[in-house]
């Protein structure tokens, strides 16, 4: 009789572990990363890593501790995000962010219960994932992590950023620079750093990570227009070698309204830009007097102090003298 029992214990347990998960997305609530499966190439360049990341109200594959997805460099990494509060008597939407990566994916809610994005992962480093919009549990959906290990397939590889462009539409400047390989193939998701020289040095106006085709775009506001020096900046990541270019820029003259002027007289040595503060110089001749006014009343003032004092230690070392 115990030989039966156990023998039919066995099968059933055979038969739930081959039944493929429920319906609901709730069915898999896995802690840590899933790894549906690893597909595609398995060349020396390049891998196909796929997951799939159920998120709820519990957090990510219903667990609110870190969560991890693990590929290497230059892995083709493809995440399906899956809705898992059917449970739920209301919709409750999610957006996940993944940072460094500057990926945000669609609402994955009831309407959308499946977003996939595709990416590959040349950025090396720990980046957070986490969803950016207010919801239910959304404090535990705040620990995510996609992990890039840094590449051994190859030696160190080269990069080349080119095509930096730059354009002005009204007070917004965007650049847009391109990252290839030595073989002229583009570099996706890599961070890319714009700066702008100033008066100051340079300023760092903020990064973007390239797309599937190698290209990374900037959008930053200039107070005013002027002329600039923008400066493009990868710098290397696992394999990949750091590379920079720059390029100047002058923006159109604005309709109807006259070219600026610069607040300095021919020949003087410029101080301040007022323009890298935002504002707009008036005609040279105004500033240039009204420079002149205060600094001569400045002076006239320190001539007059030193006069009298002047005045006051003769009288005294005449007085002396007398004596």
């Amino acid at each position: 009789m115990r030989r039966v029992l156990l023998l039919v214990a066995l099968f059933a347990f055979f038969i739930i572990v081959q039944t493929p998960c429920g319906a609901t997305a709730k069915s898999l609530q896995v802690s840590g990363s899933l790894k549906v499966s690893n597909f595609g190439p398995r060349d020396e360049t390049t891998a196909v890593k796929s997951f799939t990341v159920i998120v709820s109200s519990s957090g990510f594959n219903g667990s609110s501790n870190p969560f991890y997805l693990q590929v290497v460099q230059g892995d083709q990494v493809d995440v399906r995000f899956i809705y898992g509060d059917q449970d739920l008597s209301f919709d409750n939407p999610h957006k996940v962010l993944i940072g460094g990566y500057n990926i945000v994916t669609p609402d994955i809610d009831s309407q959308a219960p499946v977003q996939e994005v595709k990416f590959t992962a040349n950025q090396v480093g720990s980046f957070q994932f986490y969803c950016i919009i207010p919801c239910f549990g959304m404090n535990n959906l705040q620990n995510g992590y996609l992990v890039v290990s840094a590449s051994t397939r190859s030696a160190p590889v080269s990069t080349q950023l080119s095509n930096l462009d730059v354009a002005a539409n009204g007070n917004i400047i965007t650049a847009s620079v391109l990252l290839m390989n030595p073989q002229g193939a583009p570099i996706s998701g890599a961070i890319v750093e714009f700066s702008v020289s100033t008066d100051f040095g340079p300023v760092k106006m903020g990064q973007n990570t390239t797309g599937y085709n190698g290209v990374a775009v900037l959008s930053f506001p200039l107070n005013a227009p002027r002329d600039i020096f923008v400066t493009a900046h990868f710098a290397g990541s696992g394999q990949y070698l750091q590379s920079q270019t720059s390029t100047s820029f002058s923006p159109p003259p604005q309709a109807n309204e006259p070219a600026l002027e610069s607040p300095y007289i021919n020949g003087q040595a410029p101080g301040v830009d007022l323009r890298l503060a935002g504002v707009v110089p008036f005609q040279s001749s105004i500033i240039v007097s009204v420079g002149l006014i205060i600094v001569l009343s400045v002076w006239s003032v320190y001539a007059l102090v030193v006069k009298e004092m002047l005045t006051v230690w003769r009288a005294g070392k005449q007085k002396g003298d007398d004596k």
